[in-house]
């Protein structure tokens, strides 16, 4: 396969730089808006999954990235999210 096939193959399925996907993009952008740390429920509620989905299926990837900070207060975005915002254009989102 060449480079420009797997970059086409990898946007089809909304997989950007780094391995990060629509979803992502759109946590860091909701957690980039607000001021203060962002309680699980709320950023459930936003991306209209269960708790469980969301610890279990996305969360552990930006964290593990360093894209989100978990604090006592919730969830807040970091340097590295804000960074990678910047990156992949997902500012608009």
């Amino acid at each position: 396969m060449n480079k420009a096939l797997t970059e086409e193959i990898l946007k089809l399925y909304q997989i950007y730089q780094s391995g990060i996907t629509k979803i992502d993009i759109k946590v860091l952008n909701y957690l980039s808006k607000s001021d203060k740390p962002v309680g699980l429920s709320g950023i459930c509620q936003f991306l209209d999954t269960s708790q469980a989905n969301y610890i279990s299926e996305i969360e552990p990837f930006l964290v593990k990235q360093g894209y989100i900070l978990r604090t006592p207060r919730g969830r807040q975005i970091a340097d590295e999210g804000e960074n990678i915002l910047t990156k992949v254009g997902g500012g608009n989102e």
